[in-house]
């Protein structure tokens, strides 16, 4: 899921509180907040991101809050940004939340990658959209980014996401500050949600070897159950299920106890961490697999292209140009030659 919306001047925080909270790290799984962008740089920006910079940059103000920077950040109709958020399947939460300790490292690494370079790309649109042209690289604005990556929604149920908060501010080489389009920007939400799924898709396969297919425009993980999906993300019945072993109630677990929850969850469904486990190697036998299968093809072609390198030499001496006429004669013509004048 890819959702890309305006942030309402005055109420910027309700995108962004949330992250400034106890219960996001502890019930949510949440990750301190990364500071990304080429304006992150000439700010002096630096993580973890802090509740009352993001708040000032979104106001159009420097991080300190000392001058504006905005040209027109009094404005009360200006743009203060965006709220980028970035969602995997239902299908890799699941697996997510069911898998080994490395596997997990491994899935959450393929979503942060995948989101870090759609927000790349994000920031070159931001540029073109100011102006609608294309422009040299060093003409377009760099932006700045505050990305929070979740783990868990609301409910405590398995949910990788990531949030960017978007302040409305164009970094220049110069130093000059300027705004960001939004019209053109918001009209491109498909394609960047075309890209983000392509990106995760290749991400997936370098680190844990998944294959997907494609349901409608959502991607799913194939070997996951549907229908265990459909338990974790959807059934209100599961999620009151979520207890530990003490009976404690889903709200009252944090960071370990959610994972074996989960797990417990899964077993209860048929489908847990043993078949997760499962559905990983295979995955990565597949990854193996496909590995040695383009090594090969990349032999094959090596010896091809010296195959025809070699049978371009070997014409290239059998027919050698006559002196005196300067035309090709067969090798067999030149050895009788040869014989005769000995």
């Amino acid at each position: 899921m890819v959702t890309l919306t305006p942030l309402s001047r005055g109420e910027e925080d309700r995108a962004y509180r949330e992250f400034f909270t106890p219960e996001y790290f502890t019930r949510y799984l949440g990750l301190p907040g990364q500071w990304t962008g080429g304006g992150v740089k000439p700010l002096g920006l630096r993580s973890p991101v802090e509740s009352s910079v993001l708040k000032r940059l979104l106001e159009g103000h420097s991080p300190d809050g000392t001058r504006p920077l905005a040209p027109d950040c009094a404005h009360p109709n200006r743009a203060p940004g965006w709220c980028l958020d970035l969602g995997v399947p239902h299908s890799l939460s699941v697996l997510w939340a069911l898998a080994p300790e490395a596997a997990r490292e491994s899935i959450e690494l393929a979503h942060r990658a995948a989101a870090a370079v759609t927000l790349l790309d994000l920031e070159r649109d931001l540029g073109g959209c100011r102006t609608g042209q294309h422009l040299a690289e060093e003409l377009l604005p760099n932006g700045v980014f505050a990305w929070f990556s979740g783990r868990a929604s609301r409910d405590q149920m398995p949910q990788l996401s990531v949030r960017a908060i978007i302040p409305n501010l164009g970094f220049l080489r110069d130093g000059t500050v300027t705004n960001f389009g939004s019209d053109r920007l918001l009209e491109r939400r498909a394609g960047l949600a075309t890209a983000y799924r392509a990106l995760l898709g290749g991400q997936l396969q370098k680190h844990i070897g998944a294959f997907q297919e494609w349901a409608n425009t959502d991607m799913r993980l194939v070997g996951v159950p549907p229908e265990l999906c459909l338990k974790f993300c959807c059934d209100p019945n599961a999620r009151h299920e979520l207890t530990d072993a003490c009976g404690r109630s889903a709200t009252a677990l944090q960071g370990q106890e959610l994972f074996q929850a989960w797990r417990r969850l899964g077993d209860k469904y048929g489908w847990g961490g043993r078949q997760a486990e499962a559905l990983l190697g295979q995955m990565k036998r597949r990854q193996i697999w496909m590995r040695l299968r383009d090594q090969w093809d990349h032999t094959v072609e090596r010896a091809r292209a010296g195959s025809a390198q070699v049978a371009k030499s070997v014409k290239e001496v059998v027919l050698q140009p006559t002196k005196s006429t300067g035309r090709s004669r067969p090798a067999r013509s030149r050895a009788k030659d040869m014989g005769h004048s000995h």
